[in-house]
């Protein structure tokens, strides 16, 4: 794998498993700072919160912790929801 994500931070929703998790893994593989998301609770090879994203104040608490680690500079919304919640 290339190092072209070196330096950078990503957030991954939906990613304890299927393509959030491969997403995940794949921007780690190339040197990035994952921070993922999902409502799962699993074993990652990166860091993992509870996130439900139908629920505001739950992102906002992953961008925090992802700003932590420097600018976010990616986000990929792998995770989705058959209803809404308002």
């Amino acid at each position: 794998m290339s190092e072209r994500m070196t330096g950078r931070v990503a957030i991954v929703s939906g990613a304890a498993s299927g393509i959030g998790r491969a997403v995940a893994e794949r921007f780690q593989a190339e040197g990035a700072i994952v921070i993922g998301g999902d409502v799962q609770s699993v074993d990652t090879p990166f860091e993992l919160i509870a996130l439900d994203v139908r629920d505001d104040a739950e992102w906002a608490r992953v961008f925090e912790r992802a700003a932590e680690f420097g600018p976010v500079t990616a986000v990929v919304n792998v995770a989705g929801t058959t209803g809404w919640q308002g």
